[in-house]
């Protein structure tokens, strides 16, 4: 995480991903307020999502056995 000129080489072996999943601000708008289902929606139009950026969905159901997958295998975030 501290390399600071990666080579392509090294690049191509460990990509480096940006996963954006909330917006809490927009233009000089606090949307703080908004449902997260709504600020989803601002934030995928307020972005061009291609890599090295990603968009992280919203789940609306299991959310619980979600978080418990998540921790079975180690996911970050």
């Amino acid at each position: 995480m501290q390399v600071q000129h990666p080579s392509e080489e090294l690049q191509r072996k460990v990509p480096v991903l940006f996963y954006a999943f909330d917006l809490l601000y927009l233009d000089t708008y606090d949307v703080r307020q908004v449902p997260l289902r709504y600020r989803k929606d601002l934030l995928r139009e307020a972005l061009e999502f291609k890599d090295p950026l990603r968009f992280a969905g919203y789940r609306a159901k299991e959310g619980e056995a979600y978080y418990r997958e998540a921790c079975r295998q180690g996911w970050e975030g």
